[in-house]
């Protein structure tokens, strides 16, 4: 946040000006968010970048501390974008906001140093106490992006217990498996004879509890078609 930057509010007291601006490829919203944003006391909203590309070029010149990004981009995404506006500006502030229900992006962006994440659904109600947060040196998520992280989170440490129960050989099996592997071509593909992939099969099956793959897929319901 600038130093030396504040504005006085109706109370008298004096609230550290931020300077915001918004990456979104989608124009219309243009012009929503920024025009909530300057309602908002101590917030100058610059203009907006309409890519991830011109973000990058164009943000580290202007003194930004806080950035609303959209996670889908085009060119790339809002993550992305973030990572590498975080090597040209590291004190600078992210803030990913999506149209789309949140999913493991939010832990993504989290991870990658993201102060918060929204909703566009809620982005207009939330964007007071999001800004708040920033001041606070807190992170804002929005009440669904919250609920995802958090099972984000419990996937994560699912995945991390079942991969404490295999051996390397039935970990790798095990994720053929959950893509749909075929069977018939994976001795070939493992360099194992039919046999001892059966065996393999049988002792991840124990080790999970399940008689079958389908239950097993049942068992392990996360991210369908996706490696584990």
């Amino acid at each position: 946040m600038k130093t030396g930057s504040t504005q006085s509010t109706s109370a008298g007291k004096f609230t550290p000006i931020i300077h915001a601006i918004l990456v979104d490829d989608e124009r219309p919203y243009h012009g929503i968010l920024p025009e909530f944003a300057r309602r908002q006391p101590g917030v100058v909203c610059h203009p907006g970048c309409f890519s991830g590309a011109e973000a990058l070029a164009k943000i580290p010149g202007l003194g930004i501390d806080l950035v609303f990004m959209d996670v889908r981009l085009g060119e790339m995404t809002g993550i992305e974008c973030l990572k590498e506006l975080k090597k040209l500006s590291p004190g600078i502030a992210v803030i990913l906001i999506s149209a789309f229900p949140p999913d493991d992006n939010v832990l993504r962006a989290v991870e990658a140093g993201a102060r918060g994440f929204l909703e566009k659904s809620v982005v207009i109600k939330e964007l007071g106490p999001a800004l708040e947060a920033y001041r606070e040196g807190r992170t804002w998520l929005s009440r669904g992006a919250e609920s995802a992280l958090f099972a984000s989170l419990a996937m994560e440490a699912t995945k991390r217990e079942v991969r404490s129960l295999m051996t390397n050989k039935e970990w790798i099996i095990l994720e053929l498996l959950l893509l749909d592997g075929d069977r018939k071509t994976m001795p070939d593909t493992l360099g194992i004879k039919p046999s001892t992939l059966k065996t393999h099969c049988r002792n991840i099956y124990h080790k999970l509890g399940v008689r079958s793959l389908r239950a097993l897929k049942v068992r392990l319901n996360w991210q369908q078609g996706g490696k584990v």
